[in-house]
């Protein structure tokens, strides 16, 4: 959502839990649809609503690549 010449602010949205506590939430990013890098909050998420991750030290003028995921007892959904 906001971004520098080497930094980003990431925002994810879980819209809705399946009714089990998301145990796990970030971001995967990278250069490439491969990523190669995540960042992860654990911790006992039982609502739906939004999240951030604040990326530094990236390359400037360089595109990334991400998406939010989330993970439950029921699996990990992007």
């Amino acid at each position: 959502s906001t971004t520098s010449y080497t930094t980003a602010q990431l925002t994810g949205s879980i819209d809705d839990t399946g009714g089990v506590e998301v145990t796990t939430r970030g971001f995967v990013y990278g250069l490439t649809v491969a990523y190669g890098a995540t960042t992860t909050e654990s911790g006992a998420y039982d609502a739906p609503g939004s999240f951030d991750a604040y990326l530094t030290n990236l390359e400037p003028a360089t595109t990334y690549h991400w998406r939010a995921y989330a993970t439950n007892s029921q699996g990990t959904s992007y």
